[in-house]
């Protein structure tokens, strides 16, 4: 389909748009479900005695236990249902899934506990405007007219001029489908001699990726009556042969396009006829997979934040406070202003790799988007802690019914949604570039593949490596903190450079350490940093870029408990430090 687009670039715009417009429903779907999820709570707020769960330390702690080993109950149950647990193979992925199995549960128990009480969900409407969740609304909101802008374009052929994606409905019906394709049937089936059997079967033809067949006998096989079939409308299956194996090809009519409703088997020999047959089906665009997930991500990290808000009120109003002073920082536009334009000005950097530009854009990107993030953590936290220790603000603050365990943990959360606020933006500005890039070196090199999947393929491997640099981003708030309970923001950031070079090196220590076992002192030495120091290759994801393979999503929990034990340290150094710090 051509399009009157300026410079005639239509199918450039909709294989880059076209991966954006996927995620723009998925968001719009998250937030469908966001608000779904808040009528519920408001409507359990309301019932007498689960609204009051919340109000009394005993009936606290009773509904919370309960409601978790509610939820644990029915994490493993679908687990179990779904062969999830059946198929890890490994003990140490058991061990992985069980441990958040358990840390969702407690989270879900003690949160929902909190959020449906009667006052904390008052308490949540009426936050003030520019809170965490105010701001991903804003930033979903756009993504939803996104969505529908593509919607409406493809609905009157882009009003002759420029189209974001085309047959968008289709590309829906695929995610509506999703459930009934992706698995293999199977059928054993005997034909009687000199006859022609019928086979009922339910699948759509151009959902059929795979389609296997072997007999003891020779026999035809065709998706139609053979009344008036031609030779290239069925097929030819040889007697004893191996299983012959076929992929539907656009435009085949052996396999119609259609719902194929039966299947039939001719056998024109002498002798019955036994025939296998296995097929395997996949829905047209199997990329609208991402999309349940993304709104299930979306709808996490409301609830995330909604049982935080409800559970620990005290530290979500310090929280609350000190994200609002941090993202209307200069620093904070700035650092996100410098890794949007880099975003987009590194696409256009020769990069002379032989066709694997996109490879070195997305280390180059997610390095500095990394870096970033660690510089607004320690500039965050040497602001709002260190300099209101030395400005007596603190003392303040700790003079209301607040304590310092609360006050720091307070800051930790509110730098880190502050953070999780630029990761969001700058991510996600990243990855519609991301998108681009496959359509912009297709064009530079004179090819004419400008195929949507090329840069949804990108995008989707690029989002773990944003949330590892989150997460490495989490521990650096943490130790931050910590640091800036003594120290000042010179310090602070001095300290914090020596944990991220040595953190990065800690592998490379160790393996020296191991290779001159002669020498006492280099193997102490590597033994104290691997000990001490993080492990920050763990947040690291260049060698799946260079292998171009996903990041499994085993890795990606493991990462997130190294981030929580190693955090939860940090954080208990800094209360600790911070207890008898003078104030005065």
């Amino acid at each position: 389909m051509e399009h009157s687009l300026i410079l005639a670039q239509s199918d450039q715009i909709i294989g880059w748009l076209t991966p954006v417009w996927v995620m723009s429903v998925g968001i719009s779907l998250g937030l469908i479900l966001v608000y779904l999820c808040k009528g519920l709570i408001y409507l359990l707020s309301r019932i007498p005695g689960l609204n009051t769960l919340n109000d009394a330390p005993v009936t606290r702690m009773i509904g919370g236990i309960s409601i978790a080993v509610l939820t644990l109950i029915a994490i493993f149950a679908a687990a179990f249902g779904q062969g999830w647990l059946g198929r890890q193979t490994d003990g140490g992925d058991i061990t992985l899934w069980i441990l958040l199995g358990l840390l969702i549960s407690i989270v879900m128990g003690f949160g929902f506990t909190a959020v449906v009480s009667k006052k904390r969900f008052d308490e949540l409407g009426h936050q003030p405007v520019g809170n965490f969740a105010s701001w991903l609304t804003k930033i979903a909101i756009g993504f939803v007219g996104f969505a529908i802008l593509g919607i409406v374009l493809a609905l009157f052929d882009g009003f002759g001029s420029v189209l974001i994606v085309e047959e968008p409905i289709d590309k829906l019906n695929s995610l509506q489908r999703l459930n009934q394709t992706g698995f293999q049937q199977a059928l054993d089936v005997n034909v009687p001699a000199k006859t022609t059997h019928e086979i009922d079967t339910s699948f759509y033809g151009q959902e059929l990726r795979l389609i296997q067949f072997r007999s003891d006998q020779d026999v035809l096989l065709a998706a139609q009556p053979f009344d008036g079939l031609g030779i290239d409308s069925y097929f030819e299956v040889f007697k004893n042969s191996e299983y012959t194996s076929y992929r539907r090809q656009v435009g085949d009519q052996r396999i119609p396009a259609e719902e194929i409703q039966k299947l039939f088997i001719k056998n024109d020999g002498d002798f019955d006829a036994s025939v296998d047959l296995q097929w395997i089906t996949q829905v047209e665009h199997p990329q609208m997979g991402i999309i349940p997930r993304i709104a299930v991500g979306v709808l996490a990290i409301y609830l995330g934040y909604w049982m935080f808000c409800a559970g620990c009120p005290k530290i979500a109003a310090i929280a609350l406070s000190t994200f609002k002073t941090e993202i209307t920082q200069p620093v904070f536009a700035l650092i996100a202003i410098i890794g949007g334009v880099f975003a987009v000005v590194s696409i256009y950097i020769p990069y002379y790799t032989f066709g694997e530009d996109i490879k070195m854009y997305k280390m180059s990107a997610l390095t500095l988007i990394r870096i970033l993030g660690i510089f607004v953590a320690i500039w965050a936290a040497s602001k709002s802690v260190a300099e209101e220790i030395e400005g007596r603000t603190a003392l303040t603050v700790l003079s209301k019914p607040v304590g310092r365990r609360q006050f720091l943990l307070g800051k930790f959360s509110g730098i880190s949604t502050a953070i999780g606020l630029m990761f969001v933006v700058v991510g996600l500005w990243f990855v519609i570039w991301v998108c681009y890039k496959p359509i912009y070196d297709a064009r530079e090199t004179s090819g004419r593949d400008f195929a949507w999947v090329n840069g949804f393929d990108e995008a989707v491997k690029t989002i773990p490596g944003l949330i590892l640099a989150y997460f490495e981003s989490l521990v650096f708030v943490a130790i931050s903190i910590a640091v800036s309970t003594r120290l000042g923001i010179l310090a602070n950031f001095m300290v914090c450079f020596a944990i991220y070079v040595l953190g990065h090196l800690t592998p490379l220590i160790v393996q020296s350490a191991e290779v001159v076992q002669a020498f006492e002192p280099v193997v102490v030495f590597g033994q104290f940093i691997s000990v001490v120091f993080p492990v920050l290759d763990h947040f690291d994801v260049e060698t799946a870029i260079i292998g171009d393979v996903d990041v499994p999503l085993s890795y990606m929990a493991w990462a997130c408990i190294y981030c929580l034990i190693y955090g939860t340290i940090a954080m208990l150094l800094s209360l600790v430090l911070f207890e008898d710090r003078d104030l005065a």
